[in-house]
């Protein structure tokens, strides 16, 4: 959340060529300059990969065990975007002195995160000679990712497990932004289209003749299938192509899947068409195509008939 009358202030005293006021950014500003550019000139993952915490976060992790204060920052920092979205519903919007001290402790976060993912318990022991008790995850992620083949195989099986149910590329999936937006538009709008988060959506609203789509991103993605996560041998070679950093490893990866047709990193630029034949409107979802055409999307068109 933005404070606009504070934005309003800086961008008079540039206009007029006065030193602007200090603007405090709020949670998710500071997330991205703060932590998360600094992590993408390393990992460009980041800004492909979906979805962002669930599969994101605990790979990073693997990657680069030394992050570990700017990763749990990142997952602290969703206790503030809370915390901003309460506040301004009480149009409060949190000063930076406001934001010093989080609602949550970061090491509580990333402990609750390590159990979830690789079974981490603060009891845990390092399993030298003198089995020495883990006090924390500071403690833990040296002994947990010291051994290169085990940690990407736990990383594997963890993923498996958490992105079973994960409906990120499902365009039927009534996600937060269709919820958000079904309760804020009415059923006189018989088109609701919205984008930025994405995910591209074709749903039936409950209100007769009344269709919600997301338009998606042109940006690449990345999905890691069942068919990568269920192989072993797969991952691994998915796994070093994150590990380099580099974008052309990534996108040498194209014979993944069954068939070993399928690349790692897809481009699937997506439009919503709204088109009226003989007296009916529907709404579509198309693939632009590098010729200029417009593909649609399988079973997107609403309504069906």
């Amino acid at each position: 959340m933005v404070d606009h009358r504070k934005l309003l202030d800086v961008s008079f005293a540039i206009n007029t060529n006065e030193p602007p006021p200090d603007w405090d950014p709020n949670a998710g500003t500071r997330l991205v300059i703060d932590v998360m550019n600094g992590i993408k000139r390393d990992y460009p993952i980041v800004d492909l990969l979906k979805p962002e915490v669930e599969a994101v976060v605990p790979i990073l992790l693997t990657l680069d065990p030394g992050r570990f204060k700017e990763i749990s920052k990142i997952l602290a920092v969703a206790a503030y975007l809370t915390r901003d979205i309460v506040r301004h519903s009480l149009e409060v919007v949190p000063s930076e002195e406001e934001m010093v001290e989080s609602p949550v402790s970061e090491n509580d976060v990333m402990e609750d995160f390590l159990n979830k993912y690789f079974e981490y318990e603060p009891t845990e022991s390092v399993g030298t000679q003198t089995d020495e008790e883990l006090l924390g995850p500071l403690d833990y992620l040296p002994a947990f990712f010291s051994n290169r083949e085990k940690k990407v195989e736990k990383l594997r099986r963890a993923l498996k497990e958490n992105l079973a149910k994960d409906q990120s590329f499902i365009t039927t999936d009534k996600d937060k932004m269709f919820k958000k937006m079904k309760n804020a538009i009415g059923s006189k709008v018989n088109y609701l289209i919205t984008g930025h988060s994405h995910k591209e959506r074709a749903i039936a609203r409950k209100a007769p003749d009344c269709y919600y789509f997301n338009s998606g991103t042109w940006i690449r993605l990345i999905r890691l299938t069942e068919d990568v996560l269920g192989n072993s041998e797969e991952f691994a070679r998915v796994y070093a192509a994150f590990e380099s950093g580099s974008m052309a490893e990534l996108d040498a990866i194209n014979d993944l899947g069954p068939s070993q047709d399928h690349p790692l990193v897809m481009l699937r630029p997506t439009v919503v068409s709204i088109v009226e034949k003989d007296g009916v409107t529907c709404g579509e979802l198309r693939h632009a195509k590098p010729d200029g055409s417009l593909e649609a999307v399988e079973n997107t068109r609403l309504p069906a008939n």
